[in-house]
């Protein structure tokens, strides 16, 4: 069984990978000639994949594929995401 500290800690890893992939899709957003549309769709696959599901549910985000993808191609959400520190 996990210890509290543990389990923040693991909940606090897996967030990164979220957020990697929110970042991700930021910068690409940010290129010249990017298309939200494909951006949007490639979240997309990764959220609903067997692996974005799992990293998704062991975060604690209670959130669908499609709401996490719409985050992925929504610049100001940046600044509207809690910092793991604010928590």
């Amino acid at each position: 069984m996990m210890c509290p500290t543990e389990a923040r800690r693991s909940r606090e890893m897996w967030c990164a990978a979220v957020m990697t992939v929110f970042h991700d899709s930021w910068r690409q957003l940010g290129r010249k000639n990017a298309n939200p549309a494909d951006i949007r769709r490639h979240a997309l696959l990764y959220f609903s994949s067997k692996d974005g599901i799992e990293v998704v549910s062991l975060t604690g985000i209670d959130a669908t594929p499609e709401q996490l993808a719409d985050v992925c191609i929504d610049p100001t959400a940046r600044d509207r995401i809690k910092r793991l520190e604010d928590l």
